[in-house]
């Protein structure tokens, strides 16, 4: 039997947890450093905690955290093992219950983080929402990553979409995910590129900013319309694309395991998860070292029929710190989701 106040496997009690469209936030954090190397988020919570006006609004409490100390001293994505994949629930629980000297660095501060924004094992979390803030080499453009059971993120999704159709969106694999923002009530990985590691683009960082404004002014927008039902907020409709993870693509190897084949020039810098940027059967995707190019076939990664007619978006192309993951890029396909978020009415003026 599950114990009242412990977060399972079971998806449906994980969903008693979420922030919820009738719910009103009280603690927002935004976490930056979670990758020692992405300057973005790293600068902008240092910033952040510099000036917490930037992210004060009126009905809930936010704060900035730095995620991965350690390792942003160093610049480094990680210092012993990506920290990012450090939250699962079995993890968190396991390593809560261990000495903590036989603890790398990410498991330990994955503890404390779980600590301070959660816990993840509880239905009710300290924090109601977490954006995580992540810079990728890949051309992912602004790139929202949620929960498909998250209404609430979904919602925020929808927003901000409306304030830029350039905005995308993809759902988290089902069930437990390892990453930070799970261990709050709701949550998003907000990922902009593309961006080399250990630099900042102040295109990216303005991008990357204003995201969090609009998203910070939403929730505030959101809880009055929850307090206080007032008819100048009203709801409106919106078609979300929402790409759905299939597989990855590793890289050619030979039989010593290193690579033979790296990203194809029509498949690098593709602007991901856009219109049109589909991968069809036939498209180049890799080129050998001896100039050879290798094309794309559904076949060899099951994608059926229907995965095809749906279309196939490739995403994280050629993402540096994806190499020793063995992973070229991610296939996606897309749904579309109608989604509501609210808008206050201007009253005319007489």
């Amino acid at each position: 039997m599950v114990a009242a106040n412990t977060i399972t496997g079971n998806m449906n009690i994980a969903r008693l947890r979420r922030t919820n469209p009738f719910s009103v936030l009280k603690n927002v954090a935004i976490t930056g450093g979670t990758h020692g190397n992405e300057l973005s988020g790293i600068y902008m919570v240092q910033n952040f905690l510099r000036n917490p006006t930037l992210i004060k609004r009126s009905s809930f409490e936010a704060c900035a955290v730095a995620s991965n100390v350690e390792a942003t001293k160093l610049e480094r994505r990680y210092v012993d093992v990506d920290m990012n994949r450090c939250f699962l629930l079995e993890d968190l629980e396991k390593w809560k219950k261990s000495d903590e000297e036989s603890l790398n660095v990410e498991q330990a501060r994955a503890v404390i983080l779980d600590e301070l924004l959660g816990p993840k094992a509880s239905q009710s979390p300290s924090t109601d929402f977490i954006f995580d803030l992540h810079n990728s080499t890949a051309n992912t453009g602004r790139l929202l990553c949620f929960h498909e059971d998250d209404d609430f993120a979904f919602e925020v999704a929808a927003y901000l979409k409306s304030c830029d159709p350039q905005i995308t969106a993809v759902h988290w694999p089902s069930g437990d995910v390892p990453f930070l923002p799970t261990v709050a009530r709701s949550g998003m990985t907000v990922e902009v590129g593309p961006v080399a590691h250990s630099t900042l683009k102040t295109a990216i960082y303005n991008k990357t900013k204003d995201l969090i404004s609009n998203a910070l002014d939403y929730i505030d927008l959101h809880n009055d319309y929850v307090l206080r039902k007032g008819d100048d907020i009203k709801k409106v409709k919106i078609e979300v694309p929402m790409a759905v993870r299939l597989c990855h693509v590793p890289y050619p190897r030979n039989n010593s395991g290193n690579i033979t084949a790296f990203i194809h020039d029509d498949l690098q810098g593709i602007k991901e998860l856009q219109n049109g940027s589909t991968i069809t059967e036939g498209c180049p995707i890799f080129q050998t070292l001896n100039g050879e190019t290798i094309k794309f076939e559904p076949g060899e990664y099951n994608l059926t029929e229907e995965d095809m007619k749906a279309g196939i978006y490739p995403m994280f192309v050629n993402e540096a710190a994806y190499y020793e993951k063995d992973v070229a890029f991610y296939l996606t396909k897309r749904i579309h989701k109608t989604g509501e978020y609210l808008v206050r009415e201007e009253k005319s003026k007489i």
